[in-house]
């Protein structure tokens, strides 16, 4: 079966404990977690399942996502045709 978290842009640590060590893990998340992913610690708190990052991995990812958002809002715009590649002399 193929891991598909590894398509994405986390290392993930998981855990379920029936005591949380919030402090514990989130250390131990980002000190495994390789350079140039998001370290992200993933529990279970009572039927929930929550996902921590640290806050400036989340500001990035809010700037990263508000940025491809207006981009694609760019290309969607009437005015703003798509000229094939054969007419842009490539």
């Amino acid at each position: 079966m193929r891991d598909y978290y590894q398509e994405t842009p986390f290392d993930m640590e998981i855990k379920d404990q029936e005591t949380i060590k919030l402090k514990e893990w989130m250390r131990q998340t980002i000190g495994n977690a390789s350079y140039s992913r998001i370290a992200t610690l993933v529990l279970r708190m009572d039927e929930e399942i929550i996902a921590a990052v640290k806050f400036e991995d989340l500001l990035n990812m809010a700037v990263e996502l508000r940025d491809a958002r207006a981009e694609l809002a760019d290309l969607r715009r009437p005015d703003n045709p798509i000229t094939p590649l054969d007419a842009r002399g490539a």
